[in-house]
């Protein structure tokens, strides 16, 4: 669950794109260990030396050590800064998205939170963030799903999908999802994700009578090197 906390800030000299080694807290501040639990994950960071920057979200590996677990934005192109050995401040940074929730939010309608085991306001009620709903579109072939954006998604099955994408599994710790495929009578194909393996080798067929559902679930533990597949049911 992603927490934040005042007033932690650290100072750091590692170099590189790996993980951080701090060197205990900036005057005036506190540590990551003084609020957060060793192996906590979902720990929202902000790394910059005064130039460069990076926002993501980190895993407390040691008390000292913070693994960049997953950037949202950086001044790398939005992916991991290869730091030199500056002194750099490693704090806790509310990620923009989130903070663009609030707004939804006090209209009656928004989400925060996107891990398996985060929670979620919406529509003033706090559930779980599986139950975000997803529709997602099949685009000249391309299905692309998100994992920040949600874990259970509907998609239309109105053409073969040749490419099919997950982003942001977790890059340690288990990612799962669900995806909703809805027939439109004709059969089609799908080429899932690279590195999927079934039960006894064989993918799915997928339903193709008009209206007919199936519900498929992937699951990773190596940050989606290996995706486990398998049908939860068809032609529902």
């Amino acid at each position: 669950m992603t927490r934040f906390y005042d007033r932690v800030v650290e100072s750091s000299t590692t170099p590189g794109t790996g993980p951080i080694t701090m060197l205990g807290p900036v005057a005036g501040f506190q540590s990551f260990a003084s609020v957060f639990a060793i192996s906590a994950y979902n720990l929202p960071y902000l790394i910059t030396d005064g130039t460069n920057w990076e926002v993501g979200l980190g895993t407390l590996a040691s008390a000292e050590v913070l693994d960049r677990t997953t950037v949202y934005s950086s001044s790398n192109s939005n992916a991991l800064v290869n730091f030199t050995s500056a002194v750099k401040t490693v704090s806790i940074q509310i990620q923009a998205f989130l903070l663009n929730q609030l707004d939804a939010i006090a209209n009656g309608n928004g989400v925060i939170g996107t891990s398996d085991t985060d929670t979620i306001l919406f529509n003033s009620r706090i559930i779980n963030a599986n139950s975000v709903i997803v529709a997602s579109a099949i685009s000249s072939g391309t299905l692309g799903l998100d994992l920040n954006t949600g874990r259970y998604y509907q998609v239309s099955l109105n053409q073969s999908i040749t490419t099919f994408t997950v982003a942001n599994p977790s890059a340690s710790g288990q990612s799962s999802l669900v995806i909703k495929f809805t027939a439109n009578g004709t059969a089609y194909t799908v080429t899932w994700p690279t590195g999927t393996v079934w039960p006894g080798g064989t993918a799915p067929t997928m339903t193709s009578t008009n209206g007919k559902r199936d519900l498929i679930a992937l699951m990773t533990d190596n940050a989606g090197t290996t995706w486990f597949g398998s049908v939860i049911g068809q032609n529902y």
